[in-house]
């Protein structure tokens, strides 16, 4: 059983935002891989006919994100000059041609970039992502902690320490928030990919978390964008 992820677009969406969309983004493509191609094709073998059942792929979605996104803003957070101004615009200047990556108003064009997601576009802002993208422990709170009296906690912290002095003697480069989160997502789809899944899917019956509310609008754009009744159409053989 697989629980995945809740959509999030917000009036400010940051990097737990995006990273919880690239999330939804990389289920959604394996839940279309598992069920809507692999049915289908299933069914050509055993010589059923059936009609061609079209759906958004989330591939070029995913591809950006985990192969481009990412990977500019851990170059940021890398550097000891980084910033969200240069990841920003870094990620125009190599991607502006991406319809997966749109372009925003002119009036936020400098503080804002917009995905084109498989439920909707989210527009992003920046400001936080380099720093919050920084996996590591600040020196002043380390030195902090290696002076507490609780021995515990010493010894966590004292391998921390040596660890981060052994990676910054090799020059490796650091561990980022969303390096790590999409080495996740990519071992846990490929895990995914090797096992035979029963997905359960939740839909919302308003967007106003209010009781005995039901938006039937908001359910149908669900269904669509969660590709539901191409899944029925396809079982329904």
């Amino acid at each position: 059983l697989l629980d995945l992820f809740g959509f999030e677009s917000f009036a400010k969406n940051d990097i737990e935002q995006l990273l919880i969309n690239l999330a939804n983004e990389a289920l959604q493509d394996m839940y279309c891989k598992q069920v809507l191609i692999a049915e289908s094709l299933l069914y050509k073998s055993e010589g059923l006919r059936v009609e061609e059942i079209t759906f958004v792929s989330n591939s070029p979605c995913v591809d950006l994100l985990v192969r481009e996104v990412v990977p500019l803003l851990d170059e940021q957070s890398q550097l000891a000059s980084g910033t969200d101004k240069r990841f920003l615009t870094n990620l125009y200047k190599a991607h502006k041609q991406n319809p997966y990556l749109l372009l925003p108003h002119a009036k936020v064009r400098q503080e804002c970039f917009c995905i084109r997601h498989y439920a909707e576009d989210v527009l992003y802002t920046i400001g936080n992502f380099t720093q919050k993208n920084d996996n590591s422990i600040p020196k002043d709170l380390m030195n902090t902690f290696l002076q507490s009296k609780v021995p515990l906690l010493v010894s966590i912290i004292g391998e921390v320490s040596e660890a981060r002095a052994k990676q910054e003697k090799q020059k490796k480069k650091a561990v980022t928030v969303a390096g790590e989160f999409a080495k996740s997502m990519s071992a846990l789809t490929t895990e995914l990919g090797r096992s035979q899944c029963s997905y359960i899917r939740c839909v919302k019956p308003n967007a106003m978390m209010k009781a005995r509310v039901f938006d039937q609008q908001y359910v149908v754009t669900q269904l669509r964008c969660l590709g539901l009744l191409q899944t029925c159409e396809v079982l329904k053989v």
